[in-house]
């Protein structure tokens, strides 16, 4: 619909409006973040590879269906954006001046790490997905014969 081709572009734009790069600078968060997302990618690899057994396809198939689901990580913005939004209800609601405060606000700068990290995941795996698919895609997947 004329809709989806208008609005959609916007929705999934806007949390990356809130996305602070200069966070990834500091050399305490950057190894952490990417090497959760690195575990994140492989454990998903593996898994969507297993959810294939069993179905008659072979290895390449298997490594494909596997490889394909790296660039998936939607999910991930809509994660980071929830911690954000949690942290703020709470900050919200708690005492200015108080220890809670105090922890309230700390609170909301790490979901706001939280959050740009899985944008920052997003912005790194779904370019990698795609490039591995269309790379990878005629190398491990048969292609059927024309039918007449």
């Amino acid at each position: 619909t004329v809709g989806d081709l208008v609005f959609r572009p916007f929705l999934l734009a806007s949390p990356g409006c809130l996305v602070c790069l200069s966070r990834f600078v500091t050399a305490s968060f950057s190894p952490r973040g990417l090497a959760c997302g690195a575990a994140g990618t492989a454990t998903r690899v593996v898994v969507a590879t297993m959810t294939g057994l069993n179905t008659g396809l072979d290895w390449k198939e298997h490594l494909f269906l596997g490889v394909s689901w790296v660039g998936k990580a939607g999910i991930q913005s809509s994660m980071g954006g929830a911690a954000l939004t949690r942290a703020n209800a709470v900050l919200a609601t708690t005492a200015v001046g108080t220890a809670e405060y105090a922890a309230a606000q700390l609170n909301v700068e790490r979901a706001t790490l939280v959050q740009s990290n899985a944008i920052l995941y997003i912005l790194i795996c779904a370019p990698l997905g795609a490039v591995w698919v269309t790379k990878l895609g005629p190398i491990l997947l048969k292609k059927d014969p024309p039918r007449h």
